[in-house]
């Protein structure tokens, strides 16, 4: 599905087009017009300024997209829109009092994957781990850039690699699809009640990568772990604040009655890695700490404490990994000089 394109039934001029000159991350727009406008940094404002620290009156634009967005919201609660050359990802937030929408500007291209800190030391791993047949998981906060990290890795295997890639996403946020040098990636939009469907008829173009947006699910979480143990790579995104809350978010979510022993030898059978996405106002992409199982010293140690649900001491694996990668002891990593990386936290808890 293509994203939304308002009517243009409102006059505007080209002069009221401000919201692809302003600098935020968020908008928050109230059923009445109201805006609020989230900085990177996380503080919000009704007038944000341009790069250059002009001040725009964004209201004749929000006005102009408000029937449009009341339009939508009757049928969704989640939406792509393209207006002015720019892509958003619109989300509906249905508070007591009216309903907000939530536009977030998406980035224009795909990011290279060693833009991200912490991945350069580590980037050959994991990749290996991305491109097996299991599951590779992103995880953070909202706006930790768990979507756009997962975006970045698929491409760089499909140059790397090559292969067929199918995204089933709601809705697609970054540009992946197209021809690569060794391969092609289609998009699919599809509702995330409906990511169950759209995986099994994924499953029957053998492709080597499924992308799966973010799992909220119980139906899901459980298409995602069968995909995952099918000879096929899948990468999905789970809300958590650790490496151990996303797999515990994730079990919790596949086996909603209590019944978690199938769910988590699923897990500790398909999982190649976890990554975890934190951003900070002072740094310019957000950090990645991984726990990668493939060339883990203790690999099989991990999967059986993972199979049990006993996850204490994924910390130390993430400590011993990039140990081993500063020593040139990992897959590819031979002769690579290893930058001076901060200790991995696993997000707070193990």
């Amino acid at each position: 599905m293509t994203p939304g394109v308002p009517p243009q039934k409102m006059r505007i001029t080209r002069d009221q087009l401000v919201l692809k000159r302003l600098v935020f991350e968020d908008v928050y727009i109230a059923a009445n017009g109201q805006a609020e406008f989230v900085s990177h940094s996380g503080q919000t404002t009704p007038a944000p300024t341009t790069a250059e620290g002009e001040r725009l009156d964004p209201a004749p634009e929000i006005a102009f997209l408000l029937p449009f967005l009341h339009e939508q919201a009757k049928t969704r609660d989640e939406f792509a829109l393209l207006h002015d050359g720019i892509r958003y990802r619109v989300s509906i937030i249905r508070a007591q009092s009216q309903p907000w929408f939530v536009m977030r500007r998406a980035i224009r291209d795909v990011p290279a994957l060693a833009t991200f800190e912490g991945v350069q030391i580590l980037e050959d791993s994991l990749l290996d781990a991305a491109t097996r047949p299991g599951l590779v998981i992103a995880t953070g906060q909202t706006g930790s850039g768990k979507t756009t990290f997962l975006s970045a890795l698929l491409r760089h295997a499909l140059e790397r690699h090559g292969g067929v890639a199918v995204t089933i996403e709601d809705p697609p946020e970054l540009r992946l699809e197209g021809q690569y040098p060794k391969g092609r990636c289609f998009q699919l939009s599809v509702p995330e009640p409906d990511f169950p469907t759209g995986l099994r008829r994924a499953l029957r173009h053998r492709p080597r990568y499924i992308l799966v947006g973010e799992v909220r699910s119980q139906p899901a979480a459980v298409a995602a772990l069968q995909a995952s143990v099918t000879g096929h790579a899948v990468l999905t995104t789970v809300h958590g604040g650790s490496v151990t809350q996303a797999l515990m978010n994730l079990v919790a979510m596949a086996a909603p009655n209590g019944r978690t022993e199938m769910a988590w030898q699923r897990l500790a059978e398909a999982l190649q890695g976890v990554i975890y996405l934190q951003r900070s106002p002072d740094r310019q992409a957000p950090r990645a700490q991984m726990l990668l199982l493939p060339g883990a010293a203790s690999e099989e140690a991990i999967r059986a404490r993972i199979r049990t649900g006993q996850l204490e001491g994924l910390r130390d694996e993430m400590e011993q990994t990039l140990a081993r990668a500063r020593r040139g002891m990992l897959p590819g990593l031979a002769g690579r000089g290893a930058p001076n990386l901060p200790r991995p936290s696993a997000g707070g808890r193990n």
